[in-house]
């Protein structure tokens, strides 16, 4: 079980990381024409990685 909270744990920080950092991460990793696309995409997966471990937490969690 404490593995699972763990999980859940680590899945939030880097969808938080990818939602409200992307602009940063896509500027060192990324060439000039690839960014605001990049940007978009990992904020869409942030986004999404976020309501996935709010779904995670309601079921391992919180009974």
């Amino acid at each position: 079980m404490i593995f699972i909270k763990l999980l859940i744990a680590v899945i939030f920080a880097i969808s938080t990381l990818l939602v409200f950092d992307t602009r940063n991460i896509v500027k060192r990793y990324f060439m000039n024409e690839d960014r605001n696309d990049m940007v978009f995409k990992l904020r869409i997966i942030g986004y999404i990685s976020i309501i996935i471990s709010i779904f995670l937490v309601k079921m391992f969690v919180i009974y």
